[in-house]
């Protein structure tokens, strides 16, 4: 067990990169893309010792009974699904007795579908979408890196989110075509109101 400084704040917040700056998308405004040059030849991912071993500290660190976890990137979700099993595994394994474990992922949203969004539910994260209004304004400056629009995409992934029903909350850049519009109707709730009450087709293309 490491010696925890009795100085140290009982709670503190830490966002992890687990691929770094890797991500599916281009976008114009990103700060983290160019980051990977930092760093030639990085697979640009957290290996599982390395994921134990963070979990498991960061864990100790807290002298609160509620730690949260918090997945950035990059895009997080290229990690793939059995990365966010072993760590809840491991939140498990080295959770003491009364601890509650908040799990939160920023996400592009491209890659949510029925699989993810299901884990998403059974172990409560908080789920944020990255969607900057409607297509005209989230298109001119989220696309991937073949250069194409990614609007119905994130709408695709946000509609799997909102039927399995996980708290979700959504983030947006503020630009100047933006910013002359309320937030409310540029963004999410533009999204809201194309979501049918069916469930999405769970075989689309992702």
């Amino acid at each position: 067990m490491t010696s925890i400084n009795p100085t140290a704040p009982p709670a503190f917040h830490l966002l992890a990169k687990p691929r770094g700056a890797v991500c599916n998308l281009a976008c114009t405004y990103c700060f983290y893309l160019s980051k990977e040059k930092l760093y030639p030849g990085s697979a640009f991912r957290m290996t599982d010792q390395m994921l134990e071993t963070y979990i498991s500290r960061l864990i100790e660190a807290h002298r609160a009974p509620e730690v949260t976890i918090a997945w950035q990137g990059g895009e997080p979700m290229l990690m793939g699904l059995d990365f966010f099993r072993r760590s809840v595994e491991y939140q498990e394994k080295y959770r003491r007795p009364g601890m509650t474990i908040l799990n939160t992922i920023q996400t592009n949203g491209t890659l949510i579908n029925d699989q993810w969004a299901a884990f998403f539910r059974e172990h409560n994260f908080l789920v944020g979408i990255s969607i900057d209004g409607p297509p005209q304004r989230h298109d001119a400056f989220r696309r991937d890196k073949q250069g194409r629009p990614t609007f119905d995409r994130v709408l695709q992934g946000l509609e799997i989110i909102l039927w399995r029903s996980p708290a979700f909350c959504g983030m947006t850049w503020e630009s100047a075509s933006s910013s002359s519009s309320p937030l409310s109707s540029a963004g999410l709730e533009a999204g809201r109101s194309a979501i049918s009450p069916s469930p999405p087709d769970s075989t689309a293309a992702f």
